[in-house]
């Protein structure tokens, strides 16, 4: 292989690259190999997990590629056996756990709450402070918001789904960090594929999306709130978007910020 599995996970992260590496074979490869070694069978699930987010390669994860997989599934290392269940559930062959957790914060895990919320923050843990932030004011609106605040023990996939199919609309807080983590991205991936109302609140100076993220938020809602003062400036158009009936095209100013239309 000319890549090692380190640098094939950054380069699947692109659609086509991640076609390409179907077609030359990676997964009938794989299900050869004899991975026994902890280290290489984390970053081959993590490749896995990319090459499974493109829909046209799904057709190519074969009975004896998800049987290598599911074997991963009860190994004693947790972080593998996440792993493989995160792959298993992007292609359709997994089961919803039976914790009530949910994560979108690559390992920071979280108690569901089983009732019906409103709302829903999805973000990664480097911003949890401008997050919580969102939460409060919304909060304070009268909003029902759920949002990942602990830390605790389990599995890593959990009831993402039902985090997800459980909410009214889901707020995303974007950023690179969001952009290159596979939880966040298969939140959000799962959030549109179930034609959720997603809103986007950038968390990051100058941070524009690209790649997955790009694709999905093009014809979505959008607003700045890297630091405090554009949260608190934006969040009446927050809250009509979340109770608008549908997602709205959004309006460029000449500087490039994003707000509702009128």
């Amino acid at each position: 292989m000319l890549f090692s599995l380190e640098a094939l996970q950054g380069f699947t992260f692109n659609r086509k690259n991640a076609l390409n590496v179907v077609k030359s074979g990676f997964l009938d490869d794989m299900q050869k190999q004899d991975l026994k070694h902890p280290a290489l069978i984390e970053k081959t699930l993590k490749v896995l997990l990319n090459l499974a987010f493109v829909e046209e390669n799904l057709e190519h994860f074969t009975d004896g590629v998800q049987e290598k997989i599911r074997s991963f599934t009860t190994h004693q290392n947790e972080e593998i056996s996440n792993l493989a269940k995160r792959v298993l559930f992007q292609i359709g062959k997994g089961n919803h756990p039976d914790e009530e957790k949910s994560t979108c914060t690559d390992g920071k895990e979280v108690e569901v709450n089983k009732a019906p919320t409103h709302v829903m923050i999805s973000y990664n843990w480097t911003h949890q402070e401008l997050a919580l932030k969102l939460r409060d004011h919304l909060s304070a609106k009268g909003q029902n918001v759920w949002i990942d605040v602990e830390k605790m023990s389990g599995d890593t996939l959990q009831r993402m789904a039902e985090a997800v199919e459980n909410r009214h609309a889901m707020i995303s807080c974007i950023s690179n960090k969001y952009f290159e983590s596979q939880p966040c991205r298969q939140e959000a991936s799962y959030a549109n594929k179930l034609k959720k109302k997603i809103i986007f609140v950038k968390v990051e100076k100058d941070y524009t999306p690209k790649g997955w993220l790009g694709i999905i938020t093009s014809s979505k809602l959008h607003y700045e709130a890297h630091i405090p003062d554009l949260l608190e400036a934006n969040i009446q158009g927050i809250l009509k978007a979340i109770d608008e009936e549908e997602n709205l095209q959004p309006n460029k100013s000449a500087d490039g910020v994003v707000t509702s239309k009128a």
